[in-house]
């Protein structure tokens, strides 16, 4: 039995999702490349061979859709082991440890379709002309210019900025690359500039927000490298702030390793850092869980630890949901232990204050722990 034929068989087992539904929930896995409905119908049908990448994103949404469907499948023929044995047959199987996340696959043809409708009703024939006859040319080269007009005309943006993060990350990169020199985040000439600050968290912010919801959960280590390298590396906190309040525990944790293994370990450290810092109290509970049951504690403490690097209101929301959540008593010690040496006492009155007496001892406790 061929690969197309494995995979239609578990389509099947899976409750029969549809090519839309696939698509879907391939393109909320926030995978390098999204998949158009006409190539997951070749893939599925065997008109077009597979690679490694793109059975893993059709295995995961169907994987998905059994699951949310009631009727979840046997784990080991989710596995990535299971469709490299498929795909590549045993003699592979030690060369994809690396391939799968080192080695990009080749680029298909990119199947971008701008909704040029809103140009068309304001009579803006100019701009839809530049957008259909520059479908052969890279996104940056046009697009920082329609932007311009568009908010000259105070039309809404966003709908292009969606469009862009489906190109592939090297050009995700080029297009911020573009539109950080088109809408600059700095002072002119003539003094501060309000407007200049808002057209560029419209364009250059919001792309990047974008971008790290859709392509973060592999693309990361492309998009931070690519960014540094075009001289644009005061964006990558950006990314990853974005990064650490969108995405669930368990690609938190995948971002994680892929950092790592891109020897952009620092990258990963700041991620953990924004997530103790930036996300919700409840959100935040959740990937502390995931990494204790997990064991990884290192990584755990880090975040833990972070939270107290903020002020004292941060901290007591998020002791005020663990206490809530029933957490661990060495959880609110971790917590604690990230408070900057000196601060402690200010902290655990802010807490007595709000209610938080179990939480203010513990503060008072930790602070005589060395080092002091």
């Amino acid at each position: 039995m061929d690969v197309a034929a494995h995979l239609r068989k578990l389509q099947i087992r899976a409750g029969e999702p549809s090519i839309r539904d696939i698509e879907r929930l391939i393109a909320r896995q926030g995978r390098q490349r999204p998949m158009a409905r006409s190539t997951i119908q070749d893939k599925l049908s065997g008109r077009s061979p597979l690679n490694l990448t793109q059975a893993l994103s059709i295995v995961e949404a169907l994987g998905e859709y059994a699951r949310l469907n009631g009727v979840p499948l046997p784990q080991q023929e989710l596995t990535q082991g299971y469709w490299r044995e498929l795909i590549t047959g045993a003699a592979e199987k030690k060369r994809f440890i690396t391939t799968l996340i080192q080695t990009p696959e080749p680029e298909e043809p990119l199947e971008i379709r701008w909704d040029l409708d809103p140009l068309r009703q304001a009579e803006m024939h100019d701009l839809a002309q530049i957008v259909e006859s520059s479908q052969e040319e890279a996104i940056a080269s046009w697009l920082p210019k329609v932007l311009r007009e568009m908010m000259r005309a105070e039309m809404s943006v966003v709908s292009f900025i969606k469009k862009a993060t489906e190109d592939s990350p090297k050009g995700i990169v080029q297009t911020i690359s573009a539109l950080a020199e088109e809408f600059p985040n700095a002072d002119t000439a003539w003094g501060s500039q309000p407007w200049a600050k808002e057209e560029h968290r419209k364009t250059v912010v919001s792309l990047i927000g974008h971008t790290a919801r859709r392509h973060g959960v592999v693309s990361s280590p492309a998009i931070i490298a690519g960014l540094r390298r075009a001289n644009n590396g005061d964006l990558v906190n950006i990314y990853l702030v974005n990064l650490s309040t969108w995405h669930i525990p368990t690609t938190i944790d995948r971002v994680v390793k892929h950092l790592r293994a891109a020897a952009l370990g620092g990258d990963a450290q700041k991620l953990l850092s924004y997530v103790g810092r930036k996300r919700k109290p409840d959100r935040l509970f959740e990937v502390v869980q995931h990494f204790e049951q997990k064991g990884n504690l290192p990584d755990r403490n880090k975040i833990l630890r972070s939270v107290g690097t903020e002020d004292s209101l941060r901290m007591q929301a998020v002791a005020r949901y663990f206490d809530q959540a029933a957490a661990s008593e060495e959880i609110l010690r971790e917590l604690a232990r990230g408070i900057d040496y000196g601060k402690h006492e200010d902290f655990a009155q802010g807490c007595h204050l709000a209610g938080l007496e179990a939480f203010a001892q513990i503060i008072r406790e930790v602070a005589d722990e060395p080092p002091f």
